[in-house]
């Protein structure tokens, strides 16, 4: 993705491939055909057999996109393309479908260093996505879903212009579900979002 003026975001173009220009170099690269064997695609038997093709893309400053799809399709290879191709000069939130423990303890530290006012922000955040505040502050492990919620309420204090998850509504149930549809309809900047839940929720809300 580059910058391309005021009236658009970002945009991906694709091209014609030559395989085995990139197969098992580690690179993705974006506007080709990526190897279902691929080594940074985590549904791969490491054969390249098949693939996905990346299509022309552009986002807009106020796009809300969804990438959907069954499992297993290729969804997230894409979602990892498209974030390694947003501009350095894009302020870009990504919220992958898995998280770390190691990278839920960073967002705990984070939450403690903030100034009161962001802290404030962050757990007004929080509870607006269906979950309690009380659990940031009581030291006991956050579940799958929390972690992503919190994710998801440090980087809204940062003001990014752009917001990716991957399966968001994973680990969520209904009520949090909706949540986080008011969430994202309700931000002013571009959304994309890869789900196998499509149209529901209103996730994709614009």
């Amino acid at each position: 993705m580059t910058m391309a003026g005021p009236q658009q975001l970002a945009s991906v173009e694709s091209h014609e491939p030559d395989l085995k220009d990139f197969c098992g170099t580690g690179e993705l690269p974006v506007g080709h055909v990526v190897p279902a064997g691929h080594p940074q695609d985590s549904h791969g038997t490491g054969e390249p057999v098949g693939g996905v093709a990346i299509p022309t893309l552009s986002v807009g400053p106020r796009d809300h996109i969804v990438i959907t799809g069954p499992n297993g399709l290729g969804k997230s290879t894409l979602m990892r393309a498209l974030v390694r191709a947003v501009s350095d000069d894009v302020p870009c939130l990504y919220i992958a479908q898995k998280v770390t423990q190691a990278e839920c303890d960073v967002a705990v530290a984070e939450l403690a260093r903030l100034t009161a006012t962001d802290r404030t922000r962050v757990l007004a955040a929080f509870a607006q996505l269906n979950a309690d505040p009380d659990v940031l502050v009581s030291g006991r492990p956050l579940s799958p879903g929390e972690s992503r919620k919190l994710l998801l309420c440090l980087g809204l204090v940062r003001d990014p212009q752009l917001i990716i998850m991957d399966e968001p509504t994973n680990h969520l149930d209904l009520g949090s579900k909706e949540a986080l549809g008011r969430v994202l309809s309700g931000f002013r900047g571009a959304v994309i979002v890869v789900s196998h839940e499509a149209g529901s929720h209103g996730v994709w809300g614009g």
